[in-house]
């Protein structure tokens, strides 16, 4: 356990620190400030705005710490603990959520181009997967896996087909082997928010797939195309993280 981490922490984001998270424990509980970066010049670190743009009361502070990277990398992402199940995730966004119960471990992992892959677990064993926005049930995890790599692999639908070889799904669901928009084969994968992409996506053309004969196009509807997703994450053991956004996206 970390105790009572205190000191400035900078959050990671594809080789930028949009934001510094400063934390002090003056009592039994954390206050915990967020500062936006101004003009990034390309020092090791930027200059702050002098204000804190949000700031927090926190049980615990859980930061987030990359197995690989080592100390250095320490802050690359925080999540806050701010009484009862309610926590406040700090790193290229800022939002609030509920977890299912007690948040128990974080990890935040930081891959290629310097972008890190925060996750957290509950005593239940669900993990949450904090740039994806979405909730893993234990049932996934017999070992010890990454749950963004097993995220990533089970969550397609269809094979990506752009990818050399194609990636196929792990399994089929409800016979489906293709996905089309207009006259464009794409890969199908898991949306959290089915409504919202499908409005974002809709101006492409209509949404159909394919079962088996490649000459029957099934159209989907908008609740064709929702109904899908959820019966896809319920198939899989996945849930929509819901979230309460505090702060946007910061360059």
């Amino acid at each position: 356990a970390d105790g009572k981490p205190a000191g400035a922490f900078h959050v990671h984001d594809n080789g930028g620190r949009p934001f510094k998270v400063e934390v002090q424990w003056p009592g039994p509980t954390a206050e915990v400030q967020v500062f936006k970066s101004l003009q990034y010049d390309g020092d090791v670190l930027p200059s702050y705005e002098d204000r804190a743009c949000v700031s927090f009361s926190a049980e615990r502070v859980l930061v987030g710490r990359c197995p690989k990277h080592g100390a250095i990398f320490d802050g690359n992402s925080v999540l806050l603990h701010v009484g009862g199940l309610k926590y406040v995730f700090i790193g290229v966004v800022v939002f609030a959520f509920t977890a299912k119960s007690r948040i128990t471990a974080y990890v935040s992992r930081v891959g290629n181009n310097d972008v890190p892959y925060p996750w957290a677990i509950d005593e239940q064993g669900w993990r949450y997967l904090m740039i994806e926005s979405v909730v893993l049930s234990s049932k996934l995890f017999e070992s010890d896996a990454d749950p963004y790599d097993l995220y990533y692999d089970r969550g397609l639908i269809t094979a990506q087909t752009h990818t050399v070889p194609p990636q196929e799904p792990k399994m089929q669901f409800q016979g489906i082997v293709e996905f089309w928009i207009g006259e464009n084969q794409r890969g199908l994968r898991y949306q959290t928010r089915p409504e919202v992409d499908f409005e974002c996506r809709a101006g492409q053309g209509e949404f159909f797939v394919v079962k088996g004969d490649p000459a029957a196009k099934i159209k989907l509807s908008k609740d064709d195309y929702v109904k899908l997703m959820h019966d896809f994450a319920d198939e899989m053991g996945f849930e929509p993280l819901s979230v309460e956004t505090l702060l946007e996206r910061h360059i």
